[in-house]
């Protein structure tokens, strides 16, 4: 199950590359928004993919240890796939536009909205690993329970939002939005096939 847990670390860790100590706080314009959401939506995609290519290795491998490392693989990227679609449909979502009239991502958890992004994924894939390793409780209930570990599970993306950044330092209130946010995120039925290609295309049309 190691390629489950690097999954969840991988997802947030990318939260890191775009955020920094000097990031404006203001609230992202909705065309921000909509081009985040298309990028989270092609990248569900995009994992998907990856994760059908890997079980159909699976099933033509004739070792069992190798066809358990494929299926193991290809779970852990349908985990990511299902972050990455519940984050972009999410940022259209009634709760996060609420959110954003509430004080705006800058003001609310202190972070830029890419960062907010991949720490929303990490933490939601996160989640979606504690239950298929047996469900320790409920993840949401603090940043710092024994499955929620911030190093270990959100990684680079919460410890970004938890002050490891020079100079920056996340308030308590800041992280409990986030993990209000995680748990809205999570709490939403994973998009479908057709729906992620609709969000994938959005920007695109748009532009046309």
């Amino acid at each position: 199950m190691a390629s489950l847990q690097k999954a969840a670390n991988d997802s947030a860790s990318k939260a890191t590359s775009s955020a920094s100590a000097d990031q404006p706080e203001e609230t992202p314009s909705s065309e921000e928004i909509q081009k985040e959401s298309t990028t989270a939506a092609q990248k569900a995609l995009d994992l998907e993919k990856q994760a059908k290519d890997l079980t159909n290795a699976a099933a033509a491998a004739a070792d069992p240890d190798e066809r358990q490392k494929l299926l193991n693989q290809a779970l852990a990227k349908t985990i990511e796939a299902q972050s990455h679609g519940k984050v972009a449909k999410y940022l259209s979502s009634g709760a996060f536009q609420g959110f954003l009239a509430g004080g705006g991502v800058g003001t609310g958890v202190g972070a830029g909205l890419g960062a907010l992004t991949g720490t929303l994924v990490g933490g939601v894939s996160s989640l979606a690993l504690g239950g298929v390793l047996g469900g320790i409780g409920s993840a949401v209930g603090a940043l710092h329970g024994p499955w929620f570990k911030p190093e270990e599970i959100i990684g680079k993306g919460v410890n970004a939002l938890s002050g490891m950044l020079p100079g920056w330092k996340a308030s308590d209130g800041q992280k409990k939005q986030l993990e209000k946010m995680i748990g809205q995120v999570n709490e939403q039925k994973a998009p479908s096939m057709e729906e992620l290609q609709v969000m994938a295309t959005e920007s695109s049309e748009k532009k046309v």
